[in-house]
């Protein structure tokens, strides 16, 4: 029978009553940290596109999702109205840039969207801040 490794039988032979410790070492409990990703430059068509759609994301946009949702009421709205802004843009970008964006793969589009989605995410933070539903 195979036993597991974390149940083990009490020393008989501790004469001081001290409490048997099994140490499980694992990569959960690790004490170095994660080692930071690189960041790689973009080609320029995609660093173009990048900053396309970074200039979509603007304060009337947002209105536009809130006319759209109506006003947030709480944080946990966070992601509708994010979805609707980042659905928004990568439509109009979809409309005015429709041949650059079929050559690029998948992740080059998503790399496209990445700067646009931080801004959203600001613009969109510092409005729920205003209306005192985040900190």
């Amino acid at each position: 029978m195979i036993m597991p490794y974390d149940i083990c039988p009490l020393n008989v032979n501790n004469e001081s009553n001290e409490a048997f410790i099994v140490k499980s070492k694992n990569a959960k409990f690790s004490e170095q940290g994660h080692v930071p990703k690189v960041k790689t430059e973009l080609p320029e068509h995609i660093g173009q596109l990048s900053a396309i759609a970074q200039s979509h994301v603007t304060e009337a946009r947002f209105d536009a999702a809130v006319s759209k949702h109506g006003e947030p009421t709480h944080a946990s709205q966070f992601g509708t109205y994010m979805r609707e802004l980042m659905a928004d843009i990568e439509s109009e970008m979809v409309s005015e840039y429709q041949e650059q964006l079929s050559e690029l793969s998948v992740n080059d589009r998503k790399r496209c969207l990445s700067d646009a989605n931080k801004d959203a995410s600001e613009l969109i933070r510092a409005r729920f801040r205003i209306l005192g539903l985040m900190k």
